[in-house]
């Protein structure tokens, strides 16, 4: 997972990855896509990976065709590993609206990718995304319902990164490079079994 070369783009491209098993995963960004398209911004949204919920599919398309966002929309359903690249590589910004997702490959394979990443700031999202590469919104501590970031706030932080969003994008390749290296991960388990498998006494 390697960042392309940036060329000049007066459109902007965001993307939703993965399985999605909770509507509003879906559904905010397509609000999102909406308000950012009322405010004359040149948005695209990709939605790659299968929809889950029950009825989904109607769901999807019916909203789309509503919010007339039929040409602004692509919906391309399963992906494979080795096509998951060309995915981040298309896009700007990633969103990913899951509610306490502990830990998203997805969002990895994102900043990796130079992708700034924007979503709800629970689960393990702090950690993978920092304090520089990406925007995350507060939302209510809950175990009882998922909670999910307003529409508004989002198309905002949408806007924010657009402003600066060079910026984001390297902090989200050395987000990348100084976390998620194999080189570390191996190390950091090691260091763990090691102190695991210490004798006691």
């Amino acid at each position: 997972f390697y960042p392309k070369k940036m060329k000049p783009n007066a459109n902007i491209r965001l993307l939703i990855a993965g399985s999605h098993y909770q509507k509003e995963r879906v559904t905010i960004p397509l609000h999102v896509l909406r308000l950012l398209l009322d405010r004359g911004i040149n948005a695209y949204l990709d939605i790659a990976g299968p929809l889950k919920w029950m009825g989904a599919e109607e769901e999807v398309t019916s909203m789309v065709k509503q919010l007339r966002l039929t040409r602004f929309v692509d919906v391309s359903g399963a992906y494979s590993y080795r096509h998951s690249t060309h995915l981040y590589t298309q896009a700007d910004i990633f969103l990913h609206m899951k509610y306490k997702d502990p830990c998203p490959n997805a969002v990895i394979e994102a900043l990796a990718c130079g992708l700034p990443v924007i979503g709800s700031n629970s689960g393990g999202m702090a950690e993978l995304v920092g304090e520089n590469a990406g925007i995350l919104l507060p939302v209510e501590d809950r175990w009882d319902k998922m909670v999910y970031p307003s529409v508004e706030d989002t198309m905002e932080a949408v806007l924010d990164v657009v402003d600066d969003i060079d910026a984001y994008r390297v902090e989200a390749r050395s987000r990348a490079e100084q976390q998620f290296t194999a080189t570390k991960w191996v190390r950091q388990h090691a260091e763990l079994f090691s102190e695991l498998l210490r004798p006691i006494g």
